[in-house]
């Protein structure tokens, strides 16, 4: 005899999480925008 689990019911983020996320995602942003060839000359 095997047990169903119940579904995962989803939730709102919430709103530290929201900002962790945009942080972190802001941040990795600005290290791509330092790559790229080197400009000069």
């Amino acid at each position: 005899m095997s047990v169903t689990r119940r579904k995962r019911v989803a939730t709102k983020p919430t709103r530290a999480s929201q900002l962790r996320r945009v942080e972190s995602k802001v941040k990795r942003g600005v290290i791509k925008a330092g790559r790229g060839p080197v400009r000069g000359e």
